[in-house]
């Protein structure tokens, strides 16, 4: 088997949006949480915005996730722990 220059899979914040009441957007996070975990890669959804859709990715078995719900952007000065984490 041919190795993969990779560690990690993205799902794209465009097919979180519709989590988990969408069934296309399910359907296609599904299969890229399937893929990644066959491939043995961790598995990043970003765009997070709501504790149901990462309560929807983690039931999936989703490794790591990225977005509003757990921090907003900030700039290179607000970048310090005490700012970042709750």
């Amino acid at each position: 088997m041919r190795d993969l220059p990779l560690a990690q899979l993205k799902i794209d914040q465009s097919f979180v949006a519709g989590l988990p009441l969408d069934p296309n957007s399910e359907a296609i996070v599904k299969s890229i949480l399937a893929v990644g975990q066959a491939l043995n890669l961790e598995v990043v959804a970003e765009g997070v915005e709501t504790r149901e859709q990462r309560e929807f990715l983690e039931s999936l078995g989703c490794d790591l996730y990225q977005g509003y719900l757990f921090a907003y952007p900030l700039s290179p000065g607000d970048l310090e722990l005490g700012k970042v984490c709750s």
